[in-house]
């Protein structure tokens, strides 16, 4: 019974914590959401287990452990191994496909980190909830029995009592609080059991105490009144995670959508090298060439293939590690769908970007109300310092004191009042004084500190901002080096009797080079769109994790990535060669350089 009992409250008070966060979500925006999470019973709460003074170690002796090595085939070693680096990075057929959208749902779902911001914004509505208790009417019920005796000169007196004190207690908003108790007693003497000596009374008691200078006003409510501005901070706090996880969960998808062109570049690169070998090789069986050059090619092979094999390593520690952040097993396979950002880019006008991040930052309105709070810690520590006067009244309705078994019918003409006035001088308030000089210290930084804070919100708006242009130059050469390196790979192609290996293995490099940090920028660009909005306090998060395009964005969003073909293989023929560099838009004149 008492494990449904408590069940039963739990659900109440969930149900209570879920309207009180709705309420406060809801002051935020309409895309604002609540966590709808409740914390579950632990099992094995009566284990004895969990009070054993030892849990025990596993850690056996060496000698019982049992080492398994690898049954390897020495005549063949390099295609073993290869192939059991491709088991490892072998596609799973049932791996779950999540383009970015699906992870910002999976993370919404599964993410640890999530978890644990609305466990914070949870808490702090179960704050507000236990300080509305205490501002409320409280009952609380005291029943208690108790046995006295005595023995004087072998004449042996006992007797036994029961007092059941019934009251209900409120405190003031503005200082002070008042009382209710029903005080009912009962006592039995047990020296014999003809001498009737059981009496009962009951007595209604109102009380109050009231401080009129220190204590009194708004100071006497600033627990209740910190605690709802806490939930407020929690629910701009909340959201203002909301958005900055979707954020940093795309940068962590870009990088590895990068890494995985990363390896395609690098494995093309290969592919292209190997074309070198084998005409190395045949030039050098046809007494052409020496055997150098053949090995220099080889080499670029070898390097190519160690690269790769690195490359596909990281790839998939930095997989194992975002299914991690996503809170899903590591165990469990994962393929990302490429898409990509398409945000139409902001204007250029800086106050535009610093009035946006001034309006609407929710950290910046937080630390703004910290500021308030520390002024009224202020004016708090100044009451501290006034002299005591406190009035109290209490009045007393008891039973016929001459029934000796009252019950509960008490006599108006028999009650008891009384009334007081105190005044306590501050004679000692050097503490409280010194209390005083310390808030007003700390409301001097707490301002400096919003200062600042609006400071680095302006900067970070501005540096936001000259970021997307910033990075889109740094696309535009990326680019252009890449058009470049290509046509010196084609040039070479069509002169390749003039080309040492050496000459292709180092076009080949500034090519994955080149087009590396093309992939770079356009990643770079897309985050420092994100990283805008964000910093100007623009970015909204629905209510299932995804990214809202704002009024003005036309269909911006997510899109998939369709197979590119600016990367086409090496040509075949010079006659090829020559087609592919016609193709090739032709190098532009240098960029103009950013005015110093």
């Amino acid at each position: 019974m008492a494990a449904m009992t408590g069940c039963a409250s739990m659900e109440d008070i969930d149900q209570r914590v879920d309207r009180l966060l709705a309420s406060r979500s809801a002051t935020l925006a309409g895309d604002s959401i609540q966590p709808d999470r409740a914390p579950v019973l632990p099992d094995r709460l009566d284990d004895r287990s969990i009070n054993a003074f030892d849990p025990g170690t596993t850690n056996p002796e060496a000698a019982s452990l049992d080492y398994r090595p690898l049954a390897r085939d020495e005549a063949d070693e390099a295609s073993e191994v290869a192939e059991r680096l491709d088991r490892f990075f072998a596609e799973d057929a049932e791996a779950q496909s999540l383009d970015l959208e699906g992870v910002f749902r999976q993370a919404q779902a599964t993410s640890r980190e999530y978890r644990t911001a609305e466990e914070e914004y949870i808490l702090e509505a179960i704050n507000v909830l236990i300080e509305r208790h205490l501002w409320g009417p409280r009952f609380f019920d005291d029943l208690s029995v108790s046995f006295d005796g005595s023995q004087t000169d072998g004449d042996v007196s006992s007797a036994i009592s029961v007092v059941n004190d019934l009251r209900v207690t409120q405190r003031l908003p503005y200082g002070g609080d008042v009382e209710a108790r029903l005080l009912w007693q009962a006592a039995q003497d047990l020296r014999s059991a003809t001498t009737d000596q059981y009496e009962q009374s009951a007595s209604l008691i109102l009380s109050g105490n009231i401080p009129l200078l220190r204590g009194a006003g708004p100071v006497n409510y600033e627990s209740r009144i910190q605690a709802e501005r806490d939930l407020v901070y929690a629910a701009r706090d909340f959201e203002r995670f909301r958005r900055e996880f979707l954020v940093d969960l795309a940068r962590d998808y870009f990088a590895l959508l990068r890494q995985r062109q990363q390896i395609a570049n690098a494995a093309l690169r290969v592919e292209r090298l190997k074309d070198v070998v084998r005409r190395q090789q045949a030039l050098f069986d046809a007494g052409r060439v020496s055997e150098f050059q053949v090995l220099i090619a080889r080499t670029g092979v070898l390097q190519g293939q160690a690269d790769v094999a690195n490359l596909r390593d990281s790839f998939a520690l930095s997989i194992d590690r975002f299914k991690i952040r996503l809170g899903m097993p590591v165990t469990d396979p994962l393929e990302l769908i490429p898409v990509a950002l398409y945000v139409p880019q902001p204007s250029d006008e800086r106050a535009e970007a610093v009035d946006a991040a001034l309006d609407f930052r929710l950290d910046l309105q937080n630390q703004r109300d910290f500021v308030e709070d520390s002024r009224r810690s202020v004016r708090n520590a100044r009451n501290d310092i006034l002299p005591d006067l406190d009035i109290a009244a209490d009045v007393t309705f008891g039973t016929d004191p001459d029934e000796d078994e009252g019950g509960l019918v008490f006599e108006p003409d028999d009650a008891s009042y009384g009334a007081s006035v105190t005044f306590g001088l501050p004679l000692d308030r050097e503490v409280e004084r010194l209390e005083l000089r310390s808030s007003l210290i700390r409301f001097e930084q707490r301002k400096r500190a919003f200062e600042q804070f609006r400071d680095n919100v302006v900067l970070d708006a501005i540096a936001a901002l000259r970021q997307i242009p910033l990075q889109q130059y740094n696309l535009l050469l990326a680019e252009q080096a890449v058009r470049e390196n290509e046509r010196r790979q084609i040039e070479q192609k069509i002169k390749e009797a003039e080309i040492t290996p050496q000459d292709l293995l180092d076009t080949e490099d500034a090519l994955l080079d080149a087009r590396n940090r093309r992939d770079q920028a356009e990643e770079a660009l897309q985050n420092a769109v994100l990283d805008y909005l964000l910093t100007t306090g623009q970015m909204r998060v629905s209510p299932t994790g995804q990214f809202l395009a704002l009024p003005g964005m036309g269909d911006a969003g997510f899109r998939m990535v369709e197979p590119s073909e600016r990367d086409p293989a090496y040509p075949e023929t010079e006659e090829e060669g020559r087609e592919r560099l016609e193709a090739v838009e032709e190098p532009l004149d240098p960029l103009p350089d950013p005015q110093p």
